[in-house]
């Protein structure tokens, strides 16, 4: 990532109105600040800062550097945290005929509208039930290993291959994948694991959701659009 890249997003983001602080090719979590407003169509934030500093160094650890890459990757963290407001999932519904569509496991409208009545929890014991390590409804394991951190990493085994890749057993603690620090090293171990700089850098935003999301690819559309808004702003 060269220094004059990085001062033409600069001086781009200042013309959008944000404020990365000194025009001087270094991408820092100033810049990295702006960059996750924009991703998330809001204004800079303390609440923003918070995650910049934390995924600054991280990315730049993991080599998650270069426009296309940073793009995808912001694009993909923004619409699984809701605009990096949220580093734990939500399984709160209140429309029965949506939750039964989204999820296989909810078998039918009066299934979806009891679950809805029981909560948030036993709706995420019931989705997430007897997959990837998670036991079986009655485990709870389905609402502990529930979607956590910026690309909300899902059910045991894969909380326990994340926190192999970063020293960290998650399977016993997952809630430290609430905390920005373990979160972005979560995140972007898990986006090199997946090699997932390979096709940010040939700028197939398909792959990449398919392997964060599934083969539904759900928010495909959202990401894509953000990507595109973040890659303009490089050039």
């Amino acid at each position: 990532m060269q220094d004059a890249e990085v001062k033409t997003l600069q001086r781009n983001l200042i013309s959008k109105g944000y404020q990365p602080g000194a025009v001087d090719g270094n991408f820092g979590p100033k810049t990295l600040h702006c960059l996750l407003a924009c991703a998330a169509s809001v204004r800079q934030s303390d609440a923003l800062k918070v995650h910049a500093e934390a995924l600054a160094p991280a990315m730049l650890r993991a080599g998650i550097i270069g426009r296309f890459r940073i793009s995808h990757f912001l694009a993909n963290a923004a619409h699984e945290t809701r605009g990096f407001t949220k580093l734990r999932e939500s399984t709160s519904y209140s429309d029965a005929a949506h939750l039964d569509a989204t999820y296989s496991r909810v078998k039918g409208y009066s299934d979806a509208l009891a679950l809805i009545r029981a909560g948030s929890v036993a709706i995420a014991n019931r989705v997430y039930a007897d997959q990837l390590g998670n036991g079986n409804e009655a485990s709870g394991d389905g609402d502990r290993y529930r979607g956590r951190g910026y690309l909300m990493h899902t059910f045991r085994d894969n909380y326990a291959e994340v926190g192999k890749l970063i020293g960290r057993d998650l399977v016993t603690a997952p809630q430290w994948l609430e905390t920005p620090d373990i979160a972005a090293s979560a995140a972007c171990a898990y986006w090199n694991a997946r090699t997932l700089s390979v096709a940010a850098d040939r700028n197939d935003p398909i792959t990449i959701r398919r392997i964060i999301n599934g083969p539904a690819r759900l928010g495909l559309d959202d990401c894509t659009r953000v990507a595109n808004r973040l890659i303009a702003l490089w050039i």
